[in-house]
C-alpha cells in the first residue's frame, strides 16, 4: 500500500552471561604492571578456549572488566575479574580451564554466575570504595607489643595525617613545572591494627579506595614508620591487599 514504510527487522540483542571471578596475584606476579595483567588474562582466556564476548566496535576485543589496579610489588589475595560469556558453563569448569593456562603466581580461585537484572551492570571500580591490606615490616630490634598498641593508639588520635603529593601538570596546559599538593589521608583509614612477631611487625589497614579519597598503604608506612621507635627499612617492607569492599556488593 502506498505511503506506508516498509517494518524492518529488529536487531536482537546480544544475549550473554555475566561471570564474576576472584583470583590471587602472588610471588613474582605482583611485579605485573596492570597492563601486562589484562594481556595475560586475555592470552589465557584464548587458549582456555572460553566462548567470551567481544566488545563492539572497529577493534573487538574480549569483553572483560578489572576491579582497581594494584600497584607494582604489590601481591592480592583477592582480586575481581568480571567477563561475559556467549553460553555458560560452570563456575568449576572455569577456573579449571583457566588456571591451566594461567602462569604461576596467578590463580583464579572462585567464580560466580552474576543474576541477569541492571543493577549487577555497575562496574567493578564503581562498586569497591575499600581495601584491606597486611604489612610485614622487618624490625631491626624487638619492640613490646605493649609500645606498639600504644604508638598505633596515638597516631590514630591525630585529626590529620597529612602527605605531600606530586601533580603532574594537564598534557594542554603550558606550565610543565610538577605542583606539590597537600593531603590529608586521616579520614581514608578506617582501621589500622598491628602485631609484632620477633623482630616483625604486621600491620592490618584498611584504607579508602577510588577517585574519592584514595589512600595507597604505602602512604600510610610513610607515615607511620617516620618517627617509630625501631629501625625499619621501607624497601624491605612487603604488602599484601587480602581484600576488597564492601563484600556484600561483590560477592553475589
Amino acid at each position: 500500500m502506498e505511503g506506508l514504510s516498509p517494518v524492518l527487522p529488529q536487531k536482537p540483542e546480544n544475549v550473554f552471561w555475566r561471570y564474576r571471578l576472584q583470583f590471587s596475584k602472588l610471588g613474582l606476579a605482583r611485579y605485573l604492571s596492570h597492563h601486562d595483567l589484562i594481556r595475560t588474562f586475555t592470552r589465557a582466556i584464548r587458549r582456555a578456549c572460553l566462548p567470551v564476548a567481544l566488545t563492539q566496535g572497529f577493534n573487538p576485543h574480549p569483553d572483560l572488566s578489572y576491579g582497581p589496579p594494584l600497584p607494582v610489588g604489590i601481591a592480592g589475595e583477592r582480586e575481581y575479574l568480571d567477563l561475559n560469556l556467549i553460553r555458560t558453563l560452570t563456575p568449576a569448569g572455569i577456573c579449571s580451564l583457566l588456571n591451566k593456562a594461567l602462569p604461576e603466581g596467578l590463580r583464579v580461585n572462585k567464580a560466580w554466575l552474576l543474576p541477569k537484572r541492571p543493577k549487577d551492570r555497575s562496574s567493578l571500580v564503581t562498586l569497591i570504595s575499600q581495601a584491606a591490606y597486611l604489612a610485614k615490616v622487618p624490625l631491626g630490634e624487638e619492640i613490646k607489643a605493649e609500645d606498639l598498641a600504644n604508638y598505633i593508639q596515638t597516631f590514630l588520635a591525630a585529626d590529620e595525617i597529612v602527605i605531600f603529593r606530586l601533580i603532574k601538570p594537564k598534557k594542554k596546559s603550558k606550565k610543565k613545572e610538577e605542583k606539590e599538593k597537600k593531603q590529608n589521608i586521616r579520614p581514608g583509614i578506617f582501621s589500622l591494627k598491628g602485631q609484632v612477631k620477633a623482630k616483625e611487625m604486621l600491620l592490618e589497614m584498611e584504607l579508602s579506595l577510588g577517585n574519592k579519597d584514595n589512600v595507597r598503604p604505602d602512604q600510610v608506612l610513610r607515615v607511620f614508620l617516620a618517627d617509630f621507635p625501631a629501625q625499619v627499612d621501607l624497601a624491605e617492607v612487603k604488602i599484601i591487599r587480602t581484600g576488597l569492599g564492601p563484600q556484600e556488593l561483590l560477592i553475589p
